[in-house]
């Protein structure tokens, strides 16, 4: 966690993002974790209150994401309050998500895309556009975010659009299909950040 206050604290203190990070270098070229908390921070709270209530409306977001996938996918609110009470009982949830990392952020957002895509995909006219032009900001919070969980998404997203397709030989239900664009947007963003930004990555 003192990793990444460290790059919150620079941002701060510096007003410029990218700032050399020795600690965890890789951090520094991600920092949409850093850049909420050091927003919270200049409304004169301290980078560890701003930590813990990003954290809070994170884990909240991620929930209320999960249900939302997990409805859409099965048509079913039982299984889907079932899918969320036994995610709160894994060791992801329990430690790992409630540190002050940057995947603590990621996963979050990551869930949130694809909430916002399984919506979509019942969706038609205004409502479709708003939740296609909601996702595409999500994966770029995603990428900003964190490195893993953008390449995750990435493969996941490939995997949910060749399930689609496979299932029924393109007759799936409108519930189980996702278009190829939010792949194809992620892999690409994934790549231009990699290459402009975070060479380090590579």
């Amino acid at each position: 966690e003192l990793l990444h206050w460290r790059t919150a604290y620079d941002i701060l203190s510096t007003g410029h993002l990218f700032a050399a990070n020795p600690l965890l270098p890789i951090s520094s070229y991600y920092p949409g974790l850093e850049l909420v908390t050091s927003a919270l921070a200049a409304t004169h709270l301290s980078i560890f209150t701003s930590g813990v209530v990003l954290l809070a409306f994170a884990r909240l977001a991620m929930m209320v994401a999960l249900f939302v996938v997990y409805e859409e996918v099965s048509g079913s609110a039982h299984v889907a309050g079932l899918g969320v009470l036994v995610y709160t009982a894994t060791p992801n949830f329990l430690f790992w998500s409630s540190q002050f990392a940057y995947e603590s952020l990621g996963l979050p957002l990551a869930v949130v895309v694809l909430a916002l895509l399984a919506l979509r995909s019942r969706r038609a006219g205004q409502r479709r556009r708003l939740l296609g032009i909601a996702a595409a900001v999500g994966i770029g919070a995603v990428i900003l975010t964190h490195h893993l969980t953008s390449l995750f998404l990435v493969a996941f997203l490939f995997l949910w659009w060749l399930a689609g397709r496979w299932i029924g030989r393109g007759s799936a239900p409108a519930r189980l299909r996702v278009p190829l664009w939010p792949a194809l947007l992620a892999a690409v963003g994934v790549v231009v950040w990699a290459v402009i930004v975070a060479p380090d990555l590579i």
